[in-house]
């Protein structure tokens, strides 16, 4: 499912048409749930009204994975159990 918004994106106006589309498709959250979401927005310069390339490490950055707490801690803890434990040195 695709949601697209025209004009001028801040967070109220974001959670205003993420709600109100989950209304219009009549969804169901008892029945349903939403696992995993992406996100696409391009930012833009108030003066020049230039697209901008968002640069960190000299590099583009064009992607940035975000997870609830909940699976950055069971990430963390399958990282933990792969990794052998180095014995404390006295």
């Amino acid at each position: 499912m695709k949601l697209k918004i025209k004009g001028k994106v801040t967070l109220p106006v974001l959670g205003e048409a993420f709600s109100d589309m989950l209304q219009h498709i009549e969804f169901d959250k008892d029945r349903f749930f939403i696992n995993g979401a992406t996100v696409y927005f391009n930012l833009y310069d108030n003066e020049t009204g230039k697209m901008l390339e968002v640069i960190r490490d000299g590099k583009i950055l064009d992607l940035v994975e975000w997870a609830t707490p909940v699976v950055q801690a069971k990430e963390q803890l399958a990282a933990r159990r792969r990794k052998p434990r180095t014995p404390k040195k006295t």
